[in-house]
């Protein structure tokens, strides 16, 4: 399969050779050769399935990205798999369609089979060339690819949004590709970590992301991502740039039945000489491990088709078709504040769906208003999300209703509903995953139901019996009523997405 098409080159120049890291071959040699030296690792001589790598200039985060591939040293790989961030944002995930790359270095040049591979099922990966030409974050890991492996060819895939739903999709077609009889693939992550905190926060938070990788769990990874991205005492932009890369290869490891894993160093830009301490970024070197015996019989590894974990893979939305969203309800919002009449319009037959949803609206963390519901009584998506949103902002009976006047600074996100099942055994539930609806009667005799959303139990901290009981209150009912054979709890997955996956507040009334 040839995805390359319409470009007078299939080679992609660098674009910070002489920032990011020396333009002269000679100079970027000697300090690649440095930093892997300096490196206090050993090469390692488990299988490694993926290794996390920073990619900010080298004066900052190089010494990291010794660590990370002088453990791989002893790997050859046929083909390194980058999994990258796009700092511009792509919609799903998209792969590099040229031939090669090119640094001071010379060439480096990509494996089609595995590229055409990654898109042949359609989904949420195709290719672009577009998005490539102005980042950074392959880029900066080629050198030390080219020195480390210098007969390996490459695959190249950037990735945006951290959503769960897509990174599960995204990490079992890459765990697919990766069983492939006939080819050896080390997949690398390009991803930085906290991004300017202060020195000793980063030096916190980082590490606490960084132990919850270790687990390989994706729902302890999704919750403890969260609860360090969203409270505001962090004072962090992002947690992990990366995200999205990390937790895709971390899906693909866990298909592959990877139970092992590890922090092999971890610095921040306050480390370096040229680096302050107010504000600084984040560096992690980490590695997932192969499961003992992978690769003997494809029959029997776990992971493979005929024993990996169900998993079911919810509606995916484009980054447009989220501001739309959110735009609408924004204007919803601001319409019925201003007692005006607001009918939104679409043509994506996807925002026309039939699906529950909760709006959710915060100002400085602090709820404002939390209203939705399970059956959209045969409203499609996009007005629904209207209609809710103006419940929200001004019948929440919590809350005093928003004003016109706070309106700018209000958070608007949204969750969008799976259907619900009923829970048979309390292990189902996983946070970070499931949200819980709990139903049932008090002692009276009165029924009572209420839902808590998958976000709250991750930005509580909160662990499965405690999420149960909070629940519980929700609906009414006494803390563990849950116990009782006779109260039905029900889980359910969200798309969750909101304004500050977008920028920060105040936030304006898009007219368009």
């Amino acid at each position: 399969m040839n995805l390359f098409s319409g470009h007078a080159h299939d080679v992609m120049k660098p674009v910070v050779a002489g920032q990011f890291y020396p333009e002269r071959a000679d100079e970027l040699a000697s300090v690649v050769n440095r930093y892997l030296a300096e490196a206090a690792t050993e090469p390692s001589t488990k299988k490694v399935l993926a290794v996390l790598a920073p990619h900010a200039g080298y004066v900052y985060s190089g010494p990291v990205a010794g660590y990370s591939y002088k453990h791989v040293q002893n790997q050859h790989p046929d083909t390194v798999l980058i999994l990258a961030l796009a700092h511009r944002g792509v919609d799903g995930a998209v792969v590099f369609p040229g031939h090669a790359f090119e640094t001071p270095l010379g060439p480096i040049g990509v494996d089609n089979e595995i590229t055409a591979a990654l898109v042949e099922e359609g989904g949420p990966i195709s290719a672009c060339w577009e998005a490539f030409l102005t980042e950074h974050s392959v880029e900066v890991n080629l050198p030390f690819i080219q020195t480390v492996f210098p007969e390996a060819r490459i695959a190249a895939m950037l990735i945006t949004h951290t959503d769960p739903g897509l990174c599960r999709a995204v990490g079992q077609r890459i765990a697919d590709v990766l069983r492939r009889p006939g080819k050896n693939v080390l997949v690398v992550v390009s991803s930085d970590m906290s991004h300017y905190p202060p020195y000793e926060v980063a030096n916190r938070v980082d590490r606490e992301m960084l132990a919850s990788l270790e687990t390989l769990d994706p729902p302890t990874i999704y919750a403890e991502y969260n609860r360090l991205n969203w409270d505001p005492r962090h004072n962090v932009k992002c947690i992990m740039c990366g995200s999205a890369a990390m937790f895709s290869a971390v899906e693909a490891a866990r298909c592959l039945g990877a139970s092992e894993a590890k922090t092999l160093c971890y610095r921040n830009s306050g480390d370096s000489p040229q680096g302050k301490k107010d504000k600084v970024v984040g560096y992690g070197a980490f590695a997932i491990y192969a499961p003992t015996g992978a690769g003997e019989d494809p029959n029997t590894v776990p992971g493979t088709k005929e024993n990996q974990r169900d998993v079911q893979e919810p509606l995916f939305f484009t980054l447009d078709e989220r501001k739309t969203l959110l735009n609408i309800a924004r204007r919803s919002i601001w319409a019925s504040l201003n007692h005006q009449k607001y009918q939104p319009a679409v043509s994506d037959e996807r925002l026309k769906i039939k699906a529950g949803l909760f709006v959710t609206l915060k100002n400085q963390g602090e709820l404002r208003g939390c209203l939705g519901r399970f059956d959209p009584d045969n409203l499609p998506l996009f007005r629904l999300v209207g209609e809710m949103a103006v419940q929200s902002a001004s019948h929440d009976t919590r809350f005093r209703p928003v004003s016109l006047d706070e309106l700018p600074m209000v958070d608007i996100q949204i969750s969008v509903l799976s259907p619900r099942r009923r829970v048979k055994e309390i292990q189902e539930i996983q946070i970070g995953r499931h949200g819980l609806q709990i139903q049932g009667r008090t002692r009276s005799g009165a029924f009572r139901a209420g839902t808590l959303l998958p976000q709250v139990a991750t930005e509580q901290g909160w662990d499965v019996p405690t999420f149960l009981d909070a629940t519980c209150v929700k609906a009414g009912l006494e803390p563990q009523a849950w116990k009782d054979p006779q109260i039905e709890i029900y889980l359910y997955e969200a798309i969750v997405f909101g304004d500050r996956d977008f920028g920060l507040p105040p936030y304006q009334v898009s007219l368009e």
